[in-house]
């Protein structure tokens, strides 16, 4: 038999879940923001003193005020307002064949390429050049 102190917890329980259930947005929306958040200082702190200062440098001063734009020209970007965060090594891959998927082709550049290295291509591969890639 239940006593009173069983059924207390149950009833607590239940009260509970039906707060979760009808607060179920928000509580996802939460998470989500605070995973973000500590994912941005997570980041910041992985930043060098150097690169946020080359951050700030880039930012336009139009930002800080409440300015109205009068064109998308000039919310266009720059080349000045593109950063590049270098957050690992890079590694060079060499040129190597690469299997197409089904219905695939060759571009005629690639395969002149290929054939100037003396590599021979099966009908469902193309030559990838070297290419440099980042290493977490």
């Amino acid at each position: 038999m239940p006593t009173t102190k069983n059924f207390t917890q149950t009833t607590e329980k239940k009260n509970l879940f039906e707060e979760i259930k009808s607060h179920k947005k928000e509580i996802i929306v939460t998470s989500v923001l605070l995973g973000a958040t500590i994912a941005g200082v997570l980041i910041y702190k992985r930043i060098s003193p150097k690169e946020l200062a080359r951050i700030k440098e880039n930012i336009p001063c139009d930002l800080c005020t409440n300015k109205e734009l009068s064109s998308l020209e000039a919310t266009a970007p720059t080349a000045t307002n593109i950063i590049e965060f270098s957050l690992g090594k890079t590694s060079t891959v060499s040129g190597h064949p690469r299997n197409l998927p089904s219905g695939h082709k060759p571009s005629e550049k690639q395969l002149e390429i290929a054939r100037s290295l003396g590599i021979n291509l099966a009908d469902n591969q193309t030559y990838v050049t070297d290419y440099s890639r980042k290493i977490a």
